[in-house]
């Protein structure tokens, strides 16, 4: 009997290791008609736009099966690929993940929304994928359904503006429509985006899409940072609730109304002046953080000249170039004819403003009162252009 007892507690105690490993792991199976054999299929996190592995398999035909694990709920990426053709466009299925069974299924490899595509075709596609399997993935479905009408004329006014074969035949004048609708596309998928939140504020996405704000900086005063707090109190996500009080208490720091720190640059005659110089005719101040092998610094620099024109008067333009040699910030100055005040902080000078301003990344826009106050700092044309209204009323 004694045998036959410890034989029972035996087969009970790995009953219920196999039960808690289950519930501390991910599965994933996918069945795909149409998805060939032999492409790389990866589970990668996209949490604050970084990406890191989390599983990997190889596909059979029309199938796959991953398994791994998370900490807490993830926003995911499902990356499906043909590694040995460097020249096909892969597969790409957004999902929010947690430990568990999760079945994906579309009606056929084609449908699958494309990893790279300047039109709309992802975010319909998207509609084609069926994922089921998990409370966060329900909620985050919920999500894309209420974000897709906002997206979609956001993509297609971003596509109008800037990749349709006429886009580039087009003068400033003919343009400004174009911006226009661009602007207020972005405008409103933001607005959407805050709404959904405020609605489901118990939701895994939810906290996921606050902490995203809150990344931001002068964009939030201390009231506003209390609200998402106080919104979020009782959402299911606990190791994401941490990570937002987190980032409110460094969001403090850098609070929308915080008073400017000032710092010195080189002018193109490498006389130093400070940014306080450039504050003393009453005007708002817009400096412009920038690089010439930035890419997107110099895709910016249009809109930062339709400010600097549209608000001639009552706002005075200033670009800082991070360049690291002289050389190219003076090349790139040249090419693009840029006509407002132009500074360079050699890489002895670049801590306390990256520091004080929180620079993560160029272009970086910051938007001073003429009083000091920092009314926006990040990376939005369209969003410096809301508070330029806002403090001048045009």
């Amino acid at each position: 009997m004694k045998r036959i007892h410890s034989l029972w507690l035996i087969l009970c105690c790995c009953a219920c290791m196999i039960q808690a490993q289950t519930a501390d792991s991910l599965i994933i199976e996918g069945k795909i008609p149409g998805l060939p054999a032999g492409l790389q299929v990866t589970l990668l996190s996209q949490e604050f736009h970084h990406r890191s592995e989390i599983a990997k398999t190889v596909s059979t035909d029309g199938a796959f099966r991953l398994t791994g694990k998370v900490a807490s709920p993830t926003l995911c990426l499902l990356d499906i690929e043909n590694e040995n053709d460097p020249k096909s466009i892969g597969k790409e299925i957004e999902l929010m993940v947690e430990n568990g069974a999760i079945a994906i299924s579309a009606a056929h490899a084609d449908s699958l929304p494309p990893s790279f595509t300047f039109t709309t075709e992802k975010l319909l596609n998207a509609c084609h994928v069926n994922i089921a399997g998990g409370r966060v993935q329900e909620e985050y479905a919920e999500y894309q359904r209420f974000m897709l009408p906002y997206l979609l004329a956001a993509k297609q006014a971003h596509y109008n503006l800037y990749i349709a074969p006429e886009a580039d035949k087009r003068n400033e004048t003919d343009s400004k429509p174009f911006e226009k609708k661009y602007k207020a596309a972005e405008y409103s998928a933001d607005s959407a985006q805050m709404a959904f939140v405020r609605l489901n504020p118990d939701y895994a996405i939810s906290s996921y899409l606050l902490c995203t704000r809150l990344e931001r900086p002068f964009v939030f005063t201390d009231e506003e940072i209390d609200s998402f707090l106080q919104l979020t109190k009782n959402n299911h996500d606990p190791a994401r609730l941490k990570q937002l009080h987190k980032l409110a208490a460094t969001g403090r720091k850098f609070v929308k109304g915080t008073h400017y720190t000032d710092f010195p640059a080189l002018d193109t005659e490498k006389n130093e002046h400070r940014l306080s110089e450039y504050l003393t005719n009453g005007h708002l101040l817009l400096v412009d953080f920038w690089a010439s092998w930035c890419g997107p610094c110099r895709m910016a620099i249009p809109h930062v000249r339709e400010l600097n024109r549209t608000y001639a008067g009552s706002l005075d333009v200033c670009s800082v170039s991070l360049d690291q040699k002289e050389e190219e910030w003076y090349k790139a100055m040249d090419a693009e004819k840029m006509e407002w005040t132009q500074l360079w902080l050699p890489k002895h000078l670049q801590q306390t403003p990256t520091h004080a301003y929180s620079i993560q990344g160029i272009p970086y826009l910051l938007l001073l009162s003429p009083e000091g106050e920092i009314l926006y700092g990040g990376h939005s044309a369209s969003e410096v252009e809301k508070a330029i209204r806002q403090h001048t009323g045009k």
